[in-house]
């Protein structure tokens, strides 16, 4: 950060990421699946709120299973932002939770 003429420090305004002012993209095909699992979490949103709820959550939780195979292939500094803990245990609650998204919208009575 440079000081202004005020004295007070200016803020940094470049893209976080990158150095030399490119934008930011994933650096690992983790992150990639990280991205598309978000993309794909959006549509099941929008298809929810279209009025499709039990599509759109379907959708939410085969990402989610998505996610926990991801999880399980990718180890080390290849799985990106999909790892947070040991990879078993990332795995497991991504697939658990996953499940229980996909039964919740199978068995919810509708209309």
């Amino acid at each position: 950060m440079a000081a202004s003429a005020g004295g007070s420090p200016e803020p940094d305004r470049s893209p976080r990421g990158s150095e030399d002012g490119r934008r930011w993209t994933p650096r690992t095909v983790g992150g990639w699946v990280y991205l598309g699992v978000l993309v794909i979490d959006a549509v099941g949103l929008l298809l929810a709120l279209a009025g499709a709820w039990r599509v759109g959550v379907a959708v939410l939780g085969a990402s989610l299973l998505l996610a926990a195979v991801a999880r399980l292939l990718l180890r080390g500094r290849d799985a990106g932002m999909l790892a947070v803990r040991h990879w078993a245990i990332d795995a497991a609650l991504l697939a658990i939770t996953g499940g229980v998204v996909l039964a919740l919208a199978a068995t919810v009575p509708g209309r």
